[in-house]
């Protein structure tokens, strides 16, 4: 792309004079009238960037690069990261290539990745992470479909913590690509936060599964696994954006590509290789922030589901099985439940969703067919929940297939643990 002509700087110095004006900023509230010293200079973003941990040129900055991906909010464009073309690399390694770009409302309805943009606004830092607030300056698209900056490739384990800020500061907000193999290794955050953890090379054990408990030796696992973990995010910081957004449909879980579903499943252990994305640091941890229009995000099946338990022996079938807060007391929003009546009660808000819950922990009881069911999560009251879930497993597999274990309220926590079993 051709750039930083005399002409491109006449037109951003009266977008600039103009937003100033218009939107006036902290110094013409301050009865200080904008001139045209203010108006900023085109800058590269390697060099509002810098090589420390802050923005080099803090304040009103112009640039102009490709957009490599959006950022949602609200199922609503709020900001974008911003990259110079290859031929704008200051070439030092020291210094990144890539800026995140707020513009809330001024964000173009029509931007895609690939556009080259120039943006003027004012850089800085929000979360730790280097910015341009354009939301009261400007973002004008000047091309589109664009080559994206090529990737920089990295390694894992990186060279620190994936938690400390100094590890990918060099790269922050660029491209980049992990060629190696990352297996799935947590992904309790998919729902609420649509991220996964990806650890390089193999699913990490507990320290103690091979290891002789110690002070020293669980330290130093623990730093070695900082260095080999990295978030894959979804461009969205919502909070459980599936089940909620604002048109009130549910939306599909961000992994695996095509939406997590019973037909398009993953599992812990599964894998990616050449994972690539947009290197971002928020919620204090570097994470890959998703560009689609180049990688892909399928992961390959590792670990299978198996049909069935391995054949290990023995006369009894005995398993554990979270009911998730199992409340037949339904949560009104009233301190109304656990031994004393003075705790929250959880679990289903209306009788129906009780039902939904009750069927398909019946299902799956019924499926795994144990003997004995320790059961963990149930309410803490006396055994009438335990009492209406093997009701529900009676009705379904016969009468008097399942008993339980009647120990009545257990402590004075608002949730226990039971038993489940088989009388015959």
């Amino acid at each position: 792309m051709t750039r930083r002509t005399s002409s491109l700087r006449a037109v951003l110095v009266l977008i600039v004079a103009w937003a100033m004006v218009v939107g006036a900023g902290p110094a013409a509230a301050a009865g200080s009238p904008a001139t045209a010293t203010a108006t900023p200079e085109l800058l590269r973003i390697s060099e509002v960037q810098g090589s420390g941990a802050t923005v080099a040129i803090a304040g009103p900055v112009a640039v102009e690069a490709i957009v490599t991906s959006l950022f949602e909010r609200d199922d609503l464009l709020s900001g974008f990261f911003l990259q110079e073309e290859d031929a704008d690399s200051d070439g030092d390694p020291a210094t990144s290539e890539g800026i995140f770009v707020y513009c809330s409302t001024a964000c173009p309805t029509d931007l895609a990745v690939g556009d080259g943009v120039a943006v003027v606004g004012v850089a800085g830092e929000f979360g730790g992470a280097s910015q341009i607030n354009a939301s009261t300056g400007s973002v004008t698209i000047r091309s589109s479909a664009n080559d994206l900056p090529t990737a920089t490739t990295l390694s894992l384990p990186a060279s620190g913590s994936t938690r400390a800020k100094g590890t990918f500061e060099n790269v922050e907000s660029m491209v980049v690509t992990f060629p190696e193999k990352m297996v799935v290794s947590a992904y309790y955050w998919l729902a609420r936060y649509g991220e996964l953890v990806l650890t390089a090379g193999s699913r990490p054990y507990q320290f103690t599964h091979r290891h002789t408990p110690s002070v020293t030796g669980y330290a130093a696992f623990l730093a070695d696994l900082a260095t080999r973990r990295i978030i894959l995010d979804d461009g969205n910081s919502d909070q459980n954006d599936a089940i909620n957004p604002p048109q009130g449909e549910d939306e599909a879980y961000p992994f695996p590509g095509g939406g997590l579903s019973s037909a398009n499943p993953f599992r812990g252990g599964d894998s990616i290789t050449g994972l690539g994305g947009v290197m971002h640091w928020a919620f204090d941890a570097w994470r890959i922030q998703p560009v689609p229009e180049r990688f892909d995000y399928t992961f390959t099946a590792d670990n299978p589901r198996p049909t069935a338990p391995p054949e290990v022996g023995g006369r009894l079938r005995v398993a554990g099985f979270n009911v998730l807060n199992y409340f037949t007391t339904i949560d009104d929003g009233t301190p109304r439940c656990g031994p004393d009546g003075g705790l929250g009660c959880r679990g289903a808000d209306s009788e129906a969703e009780l039902g939904r819950q009750r069927d398909k922990i019946v299902a799956a009881m019924i499926a795994i067919d144990a003997h004995v069911l320790g059961v963990v999560e149930i309410e803490n009251n006396d055994s009438a929940s335990l009492a209406d879930l093997v009701a529900g497993l009676n009705a379904a597999a016969g009468a008097g297939s399942y008993a339980y274990v009647d120990t009545g309220a257990i402590g004075g926590d608002v949730i226990k643990v039971g038993l489940i079993y088989q009388p015959e």
